[in-house]
This record gives C-alpha cells, structure tokens and sequence, in this order.
C-alpha cells in the first residue's frame, strides 16, 4: 500500500509540474526570451509531423520581430556539415580517416601546429586532435573584438590557422589519446577538404549540403553572397569587458553588446554558415535520413566509442565522426551544438526520432539552447505530440 501511495503521489507532483510549465511548443520558445536571448527560432519534427516557430527580436534597436525565415549564423552546426562533406569524400575513396589532415591543405603555416604529423583526418573528425579552442583563447578574442581590434576586419582561413599557433596554445593531450572540441579541427578539415577537392569551401557546400539538403536560403557568410543575417548580441561577459569590447561594440541595450560589425568570416568552418531554422532542420532530415550519406557511413559517424571528452560548450560528451552524443534533458540525442560571439544554434536527433533544431541571435547568457530542446522533447514524451504539432 505504501508503495501505491507514493507512485500516485509522484504522479501528482508530475501532473502538477507539467502543469506548471510550457504546454506548447511557442511557450518554450517565449521562456528562452524571458530568460535572456533577443530571439529564438525553433522547427521540430516527428515523424511526418513538423512545426517552426520563433520569439523575440531580429533586432534590439529597433525591436523588429524575427521571422521564422530570419537567417542566423550556425555556430556548431556548420562544422556538422563540414564533416559531413568529408565523410562523403571518404565514402568515395577520396579521404581515408587514417590519412594526415596535413597532405592536401597546401599551407606552408599548417606545419607550425603541434604534432601536426600525427594529425589524421579521424582525428579532426572525433576532436580528438588535443587542439585548444581558439574561439575560447584571449589572443583571438582580442584580434576579433578587443582593444586592438579593427571592428569589421574579414579573415581568412590562413588566420585561423594562426590562431593554432599562437604562442601558449600548447595542446591538451596527444592526438588520439582523448578528446575535446577545437574549432581548429573544424578548420583543418575544411582545409584539407579544400586542397583534395581544389575548390574552396562555400562551393563545396553548397554542391554537397545546401543543394541536396534543399536549403534553399543558405551561404558561408563573407565567402560569397547571400542574405542578410540578423544580428547576434553577446550578453556581457567580464571576459570581453577585460579586452575593451564595450568601447568598440557598443551596447545594442544595457548588458548586450551588439556583434554585427564583425565580418562573419571569423566564423568560417565552425559556424560561418548563415541559414533558417527551416534550412537547419532540412539539413538534419536530410542527413539522418539518408540523403547525404549512405546508411553505412552514417553509422560510421554515429560511432562513439572514443574517449568521452568536452563538448563545444564546455559539458561532458561522446565524439563520433562529426556528430557527437549527449544527455539533453536526461535523454539521448545526436547531432551538434556551438555558441561564439552573438549567435547560438544546436540540431539535435532525440533516440525516438525527435528531432529538434534551433538558433538564437545571442550568446553569453543563460538561456542555453539545451535547455530549449530538452523542453520541447519533454512535451512530446508527456503529451504524444499530435496537438503540439496543430496549427492554432
């Protein structure tokens, strides 16, 4: 008996905490901007079901809404869809993962970087390089947005690769023997991309992602023309107080400084994609059903039997190739996530098939996209999802 108490005494408390909470999919996304981002968009699908919606600002001057075709800078992603190019050249023959990333990149300065001779492609693949950060190090930060900084400068992905050699930027491990994210992966992996295929970047993606995906409204930012992005605001930081970053970016309003003088080239392979959440979410349908890779590569990518490492945001996960595995809500989900310098975004495929997408025009805060998918996975699991994906 006490037994059957207490199980229907947690019910209730369930009951009443989903009472308590968002019981639509636009609630989720209107608490993100209660708890600090300017604007959110968000596309979900199940199965044959799909729903985008968004919340919040394209623009804190000026207070215009953001629209759901809105395009954002997919910080995290991106790299997802480099490393999906990748996997298509090794499905072809073209790139083996045990081949030095260093072979094809033609780029005297590659040689500066630690052990670069040890470096495979499955290496930059997995994070498993032992590669600092450098969108985390105070010698970028202060070359993009400090005191020293010429706001609007476009870089190249020459610059970034001095970024991994930059004096104090000595490696966390040897290659292979762990695992932690580097947007320096990201970008001697398009390098190599590049140098094998001898064609640049935005091509490359445009060819193997964005058209088979059918994204119809995305471009790698500052490589080559598109839409406009809206702009990202970083949520202020003592970090970037420290470099000067008020005085060159001014505040858009008090505790957010606004990032969309910088050329978007910083970006480049770890998040210079620009593109919609719809685009976003095409992309993950088009990955994870087959479209982009065979059915055997993609299992190949969902190989996480690496050491477990730090995620781009700092937590604990798991490394395929290209993707990486997580606990979203205290559920298993697959796919990638980033923030850097004003914009957020994350695509997530839940264990059930849920997938979630989303993207923000801010960063620093704590309004983190995690928790945005956890929410919305939430409601599906507690509610079945049919009249969450009805139209109002």
């Amino acid at each position: 008996m006490t037994l059957v108490r207490t199980a229907a005494a947690a019910a209730a408390v369930a009951l009443l905490l989903s009472a308590c909470g968002p019981s639509s999919f636009s609630d989720v996304a209107e608490q993100a901007v209660k708890d600090g981002l300017p604007g959110i968009a968000i596309y979900v699908q199940k199965g044959a079901d799909n729903w985008t919606g968004v919340a919040g600002v394209a623009d804190l001057r000026t207070g215009t809404k953001l629209r759901a075709d809105d395009r954002f800078l997919l910080v995290g992603p991106t790299g997802l869809m480099v490393a999906t190019a990748a996997m298509q050249l090794i499905e072809a023959g073209t790139l083996r993962l045990d081949d030095p990333v260093s072979a094809n990149t033609g780029m005297d300065g590659i040689y500066g970087i630690p052990e670069i001779n040890r470096i495979a492609i499955r290496n930059v693949l997995n994070h498993s390089t032992g590669l600092l950060d450098p969108y985390t190090q105070y010698a970028f930060l202060q070359r993009v947005v400090g005191t020293d900084a010429v706001v609007g400068n476009s870089f190249t992905p020459r610059d970034g690769v001095k970024e991994l050699t930059t004096n104090g930027m000595r490696p966390l491990f040897r290659p292979g023997q762990g695992a932690s994210y580097s947007a320096g992966n990201e970008t001697l992996l398009a390098l190599a991309i590049e140098g094998t295929l001898k064609a640049d970047l935005a091509h490359v993606l445009k060819d193997r992602v964005f058209t088979p995906s059918g994204m119809t409204n995305a471009h790698l930012a500052g490589f080559e023309a598109g839409g406009t992005i809206v702009p990202g605001y970083h949520q202020a930081s003592p970090q970037l107080k420290y470099l000067g970053i008020n005085s060159k970016l001014p505040d858009a309003k008090p505790g957010y400084s606004d990032m969309s003088a910088l050329s978007p080239t910083w970006a480049w392979a770890a998040g210079g994609v620009a593109a919609s959440v719809g685009d976003l979410g095409r992309f993950a349908a088009a990955l994870f059903g087959g479209k982009l890779v065979k059915p055997e590569t993609l299992k190949v990518m969902q190989t996480f039997d690496g050491p477990a490492g730090t995620g781009p945001l700092g937590d604990p996960v798991e490394f395929g190739f290209g993707l990486l595995r997580k606990k979203v809500g205290g559920d298993e989900a697959v796919g990638f996530e980033g923030e850097a310098l004003g914009y957020a975004a994350l695509v997530f495929q839940f264990s059930d098939g849920v997938t979630v997408a989303a993207v923000a025009n801010g960063s620093g805060g704590k309004s983190g996209l995690d928790k945005v998918a956890a929410s919305i996975h939430q409601l599906i699991k507690t509610s079945g999802g049919q009249k969450l994906f009805a139209p109002k």
